[in-house]
């Protein structure tokens, strides 16, 4: 069974040039994100009520990827985790928080925490602007410590933050499940 790797992080923040390195370099599969996915296929943001249904496509991708890689590393980009963390700070609800934890605990073996240091820069369709992007980290300096496994927060240039992640993930590797 794979090692499974999620990221985090708001908008803007390097998680899926985050995840393409790590692919790279792992190598791992990557799991896309449902929420993307939704966006690009619907041309407009999800509302309120079909947050549940992002997270059951993003689970949903993970678990098949898993299942699936024949790689020792899984990278979900961006973690589940995240579609709770957009519900809290757009629709402020936090019913999705508590399973979002628990499916954490359960599915990854570490988390990395994509830091708000790279410039922000737009994405048809896809941002919202720096101020969501600091919400977002607001929410998660609120939640992560609430995880019971190991994060690291990567920040830096891509290549100091690909370097400490690896460096990171080198010792999950090592550690017993």
């Amino acid at each position: 069974m794979p090692r499974v790797v999620a990221l985090v992080g708001g908008e803007c923040t390097g998680k899926s040039t985050l995840a393409r390195a790590l692919s790279d370099s792992l190598p791992a599969s990557i799991v896309p994100e449902a929420l993307r996915a939704f966006t690009e296929a619907h041309r407009r943001v999800p509302r309120r009520e079909e947050q549940v249904e992002i997270v059951m496509a993003q689970q949903a991708g993970e678990a098949e990827t898993i299942a699936e890689t024949p790689l020792d590393w899984v990278v979900c980009d961006p973690a589940t985790l995240m579609t709770a963390i957009y519900s809290r700070i757009y629709y402020d609800d936090e019913a999705l928080t508590d399973a979002a934890i628990v499916h954490a605990e359960l599915t990854y073996d570490a988390i990395i925490w994509c830091d708000r240091d790279l410039p922000w820069t737009p994405d048809s369709g896809q941002r919202d602007g720096a101020e969501w992007r600091d919400r977002a980290h607001e929410a998660l300096t609120q939640i992560l410590p609430r995880i019971n496994i190991p994060i690291f927060v990567a920040s830096g240039s891509e290549s100091d933050r690909l370097a400490g992640t690896l460096e990171f993930l080198a010792h999950i590797a090592q550690t017993d499940r």
